[in-house]
């Protein structure tokens, strides 16, 4: 959004219309001569110069804009209804004398009745829509709806056309307003009028023909085409929006109940493409003084139950978002889905504070980036406002789901990815101050929570991750099938990147790699930096050039159920520092054909690795580096060179043996058990059941071959069987159970 500031020029209708061509007469149906002048002036706008954010690398700050010209009224009479149009002589000499057209255009009732027309020239059609926008303004009503037909052709916009309430503006097949000045092409209201929450303009529809486009052609100026806010109930459909240079083509802000269906955006024009990021198509934004100018009360209203369905992008610098937002204040009902993003430079969908937010169904082709969900901006600067810090959610309940998704390399100057979920918690706040503004972000809880990522198709063609996860809580990441298409050299990413985020869940999404050994897709899951406690389940990685899953820095999470296979070095890995915290549970994961190694921790681990199957490694198949700590129980190993390895000041190779108790018997209300010794096991743990098929409850753990049960009960028959177990270190390796063996007690 753009700040404005309001400079007013008296000037007469005539002087400012004869510099554009035939003046229209005011559309009546009595002799001309009764009908009440209407006094004009022009007002003028000023776009401000939004802040770049900057995080990552730092986006271009949008340039500022010249001076839009505003048709207003400043005495404005009521237009009386008459029964006929005249056309004073004079203007219809000046009509013929040019090469320009005019048409009749009528103002229908809600029976379909015409009530008002007027004569619009097609070389200067401002002040003839604008009078009949202003006849709808005085006559229509929620229960009578006016509309404005436009016939076909190209119809020169010098001065902003301002609608009002009741009113349908439909463009016939073949109908163009074409800007023709540096001016809003479009807006609600004029800029002097003071309205409030959702309540300043309702029920005005913009439509094209069905199968079709009515169009609005920006003629490569650098002001956005359309701007609107306070209002409800509002529809844009079958609309083409084009052409503009360094500028939003729509932009909107405290507005309820909008649709934008059917509808075309393309044509930036801009020669400096690369980097300016800022500019979405389609702009959601903020009221916010200096931000957002010229629209009524800064009341702080806010977007809410937005519908955004079946348009298309093409060629635009962004497509639909904001970059702006206010602490604790949240768009909420925002649909977006069944859209087309074609040759996109920056995001598809960038959004901030967005919450009970679905973005469904979205065909995203060759774009820089998918799809951005933040909780805040990542560096404050002028485009973060501060507000009520108590209001802050906890709880963002959106979806992302379905969206298809072809990254490609566009030269864009940001971070790129097919989705991304960022947020932050703030422990101290954040001052600021840019282009002589100052304030602050306060301390708070930003993280991104209760956000489903599922069912996207993620398909890269360039060096990032298909899903990004920062400051992440709470949140589900499933069924997703992220595929990487082709070589890099620009860089190396993962399938799904995480950091600082805890208490997420990660589950059944496939990860593959199509583009051969020199693909950059170095990790397929990636969890670093302080992110805890998350499960990694029931995902499927083919092909990476280093690890499967990576774990860094960071403690309590669950890999279990995994399904990992042709990776480079290691199949699943745990390093740097994620020893002393809680363990990393690695539980009935497959993994075959994982290069060197199937599991492995680095130095100052702490792992659980249970019941998983580890074929063809040509190194280890567990592995424990220096100081690591944790326990190896029931894993399948096949074709592995060696099965464990802990290092304790050198390799120690272990190869977990399976007991075998020798022999079994009872007497004197004792049962005693026996088993031969088997190298390197230190301890021999004994448990027992009254069941075969029981659950086994440990009795003991002894260093000697034999143990005698007293813990028995006459004339019941016990099962037993026994583990050996190995300790190296910190780190425990329990071998295969023994059979079964049983026995009754006897006196």
């Amino acid at each position: 959004a753009d700040e404005e500031t309001v400079i007013e020029n008296a000037e007469t209708d005539g002087e400012n219309e004869n510099s554009e061509g035939t003046e229209e007469t005011e559309g009546s149906v009595v002799p001309a001569a009764e009908q009440p002048d209407t006094e004009t002036v022009e007002e003028t706008e000023t776009e401000g110069t939004e802040q770049p954010e900057e995080t990552e690398e730092t986006e271009q700050p949008e340039a500022t804009e010249e001076p839009e010209d505003t048709e207003t009224t400043d005495t404005m009479e009521e237009a009386e209804p008459l029964d006929t149009e005249v056309i004073v002589e004079e203007e219809l000499q000046m009509a013929a004398s040019s090469n320009e057209n005019t048409v009749e255009i009528a103002v229908t009732d809600a029976s379909g009745a015409a009530v008002y027309t007027q004569t619009v020239s097609t070389a200067s059609a401002s002040k003839g829509l604008q009078r009949l926008f202003d006849y709808c303004r005085d006559y229509a009503t929620a229960q009578n709806p006016m509309k404005i037909m436009v016939p076909a052709g190209t119809y020169q916009i010098s001065s902003t056309l301002c609608v009002y309430s009741n009113t349908t503006l439909e463009l016939v097949k073949g109908a163009t307003l074409k800007r023709a000045k540096k001016t809003v092409l479009l807006r609600f209201g004029r800029s002097g009028e003071e309205t409030y929450g959702y309540d300043g303009y309702q029920n005005i529809s913009i439509i094209g023909p069905d199968g079709s486009y009515g169009v609005f052609d920006g003629n490569g100026i650098g002001t956005s085409m359309v701007r609107f806010a306070h209002a409800e109930n509002i529809t844009f459909k079958n609309i083409r929006f084009t052409n503009v240079d360094k500028t939003h083509h729509m932009e909107f802000a405290g507005c309820e109940n909008v649709t934008i269906d059917s509808c075309k955006f393309d044509g930036f024009v801009s020669s400096d493409y690369i980097g300016r990021s800022n500019y979405e198509a389609l702009q959601l934004d903020i009221l916010w003084p200096g931000h957002f100018g010229n629209y009524g009360a800064y009341d702080e209203t806010i977007n809410r139950n937005i519908t955004i369905s079946n348009n298309i992008f093409e060629k635009v610098s962004r497509g639909i978002g904001t970059h702006s937002a206010q602490t604790g204040k949240y768009m909420t009902g925002i649909v977006i889905k069944n859209n087309q993003f074609k040759n996109i430079m920056g995001y598809a969908i960038a959004g901030v504070n967005f919450a009970e937010t679905q973005i469904l169904d979205n065909q995203i082709e060759n774009c820089g980036s998918g799809i951005l969900f933040r909780h805040m901006i990542w560096d404050p600067g002028i485009n973060y406002y501060t507000g009520d810090v108590s209001a802050i959610r906890t709880d963002l309940q959106s979806v992302i789901a379905g969206n298809q998704i072809n990254i490609s390399y566009t030269g864009t100057q940001l971070d790129t990815y097919g989705i991304y979920a960022y947020g932050e918690i703030v422990s101290s706040e954040k001052s600021w101050e840019s282009g002589g503004e100052a304030g602050m972000v306060p301390k708070g809880d930003y993280q991104v929570k209760g956000l489903t990522i599922s069912g996207n198709k993620p398909n890269l063609y360039h060096s990032v991750p298909g899903i990004r996860l920062s400051g992440t809580t709470q949140s589900i990441v499933e069924k997703n099938e992220i595929h990487v298409l082709q070589d890099d050299t620009r860089g190396l990413s993962a399938g799904i990147f995480m950091e600082k985020s805890s208490g997420n869940t990660i589950s059944e999404n496939s990860i593959v790699n199509e583009a051969g050994a020199s693909s950059f897709l170095l990790n397929a899951v990636e969890i670093c930096a302080d992110s805890n406690q998350n499960e990694i389940k029931k995902n499927t990685i083919k092909g990476t050039r280093n690890y499967g899953i990576d774990i860094q820095n960071s403690t309590g999470n669950v890999i279990t159920g995994n399904k990992v296979e042709d990776t480079a070095v290691a199949g699943i890995t745990v390093q740097n520092g994620s020893c002393p915290g809680n363990s990393t549970q690695i539980v009935g994961n497959t993994l075959n054909n994982t290069g060197k190694n199937g599991i492995y921790g680095l130095d100052d681990t702490n792992m659980t690795v249970t019941g998983n199957t580890i074929k063809k490694c040509s190194q280890f198949g567990i592995y424990f580096g220096q100081r690591s700590r944790g326990t190896v129980k029931d894993n399948v190993f096949k074709s592995c060179k060696s099965k464990v390895c802990i290092f304790k000041d050198q390799h120690r190779v272990v190869s977990p043996a399976q007991g075998k108790i020798a022999k079994i018997s009872s007497k004197n209300k004792k049962v005693t058990l026996s088993w031969k010794k088997i190298k390197n096991v230190k301890k021999y743990t004994i448990y027992r059941s009254t069941k075969k098929k029981g659950k086994y409850q440990k009795v003991a753990s002894v260093s000697k071959t034999k143990y005698i049960d007293k813990k028995v009960k006459k004339g019941k028959k016990y099962y037993y069987k026994i583990v050996p177990e190995t300790k190296i270190g910190n780190v425990t390796v329990y071998g295969k159970e023994s059979s079964v063996k049983s026995v009754k007690v006897k006196k």
